[in-house]
């Protein structure tokens, strides 16, 4: 995703702000998918924010190798 530089400066000022942040991916998602909710989890949490990884869909068991995995919250 490429954002204006507007916009990017927002959503940075936005996330600085929040204290707690919910991420979510796409339904089905695959590896990209579920190695950038992830990251972008660790990244955060390492700021110091409370984040909860969420995705609609059941994890894959190949997926288990990642840091963070048994985290991630689903129906």
């Amino acid at each position: 995703m490429n954002l204006p530089p507007a916009d990017s400066v927002a959503l940075l000022e936005h996330l600085a702000r929040a204290n707690t942040v919910l991420l979510i991916t796409h339904v089905s998602p695959d590896s990209d998918a579920i190695g950038s909710l992830l990251g972008v989890t660790h990244v955060l949490r390492g700021l110091g924010k409370m984040v909860t990884p969420a995705c609609s869909d059941a994890l894959r068991d190949r997926f288990d190798i990642l840091p963070g995995y048994d985290e991630v919250v689903t129906r």
